[in-house]
């Protein structure tokens, strides 16, 4: 059994597709921001690159949508 929410299709469609991953990513960008704050609740723009770039691998290398099958 799948779960079949518009977030989850859009994951499985950014295994392959360039413009569904810009979309998860833009759907997920807040929480990045918000774990990519110092202690001076500045943003660390190494760590967020970090981030998005770790996002990405576990969006297309590790195909996470599979986390989420039943």
């Amino acid at each position: 059994m799948q779960y079949n929410t518009e977030f989850y299709k859009l994951l499985r469609q950014a295994v392959y597709d360039d413009t569904a991953l810009v979309r998860v990513l833009d759907k997920i960008m807040k929480l990045i921001n918000s774990n990519s704050k110092d202690d001076d609740g500045e943003i660390n723009e190494d760590l967020k690159s970090e981030l998005i770039t770790y996002s990405i691998e576990l969006i297309r290398n590790k195909k996470i949508y599979k986390k989420f099958e039943i």
